[in-house]
């Protein structure tokens, strides 16, 4: 039986500078009237494209046909000064480590709209006896 070895991202090979490019590898739609209107049909190529828009990063997105060139054999993955980095949820939160977070002051307007909504049921509930 063949062991593959357990790929770990080179987080720490990763720096980010004003000229840093980043290279975002999806799958790709190669028919150009339908990649003028859907990027991609990988909702996890999506939600990665989605964040760094979100986020205003930088990158150029490239087209890949297949896996060969995915460090676990997955896409999407970003590519940053030759370095790979893969899995879009391990990107992302390693875009959080080195951009501003997004989600940040998240906690409280949860917490807030979570106490507003326990709040209004008791009222409804209370009123309606």
């Amino acid at each position: 039986m063949k062991k593959i070895p357990v790929y770990v991202n080179p987080y720490d090979k990763v720096h980010f500078g004003p000229s840093t490019v980043m290279t975002l590898h999806r799958f790709g739609i190669f028919d150009p009237d339908v990649a003028r209107r859907v990027p991609t049909l990988s909702p996890f190529s999506a939600k990665l494209t989605a964040h760094l828009r979100f986020q205003g990063i930088p990158f150029e997105p490239v087209a890949e046909q297949g896996v060969g060139n995915a460090p676990r054999g997955k896409v999407p993955f970003i590519t940053v000064d030759g370095v790979k980095v893969a899995d879009s949820d391990l990107v992302i939160g390693f875009l959080k480590t080195a951009f501003p977070d997004p989600d940040a002051g998240l906690a409280t307007i949860s917490a807030l709209s979570a106490t507003s909504s326990s709040v209004r049921w008791r009222t409804t509930s209370i009123g309606s006896r």
